[in-house]
């Protein structure tokens, strides 16, 4: 495993990535469908990563496979909080 200051970590098997690395990541994000037991993880990377991104609120990586390239899994930091004074 590879781990650096930009948060790169690879695997055999998997691929971590911020979000707006790659336009690969953002053509990703438009095909991505989850199940129907995971629709906030699809509602939320299609309606809310990049917007939060952009405002500076939240940092998303994606979990890909590494041969695939197709998402895994995702987790996000908050970076700014309107309620903590």
């Amino acid at each position: 495993m590879i781990l650096s200051s930009s948060l790169t970590v690879d695997t055999d098997d998997f691929v971590v990535e911020h979000l707006t690395d790659s336009t690969e990541n953002r053509t990703l994000l438009k095909t991505f469908v989850a199940g129907k037991n995971a629709n906030g993880l699809e509602i939320y990377l299609k309606s809310s990563a990049l917007d939060d991104e952009g405002a500076g609120e939240s940092r998303t990586y994606l979990v890909k496979d590494s041969v695939s390239r197709e998402l895994a899994s995702y987790f996000f930091a908050h970076l700014s909080c309107s309620v903590c004074g």
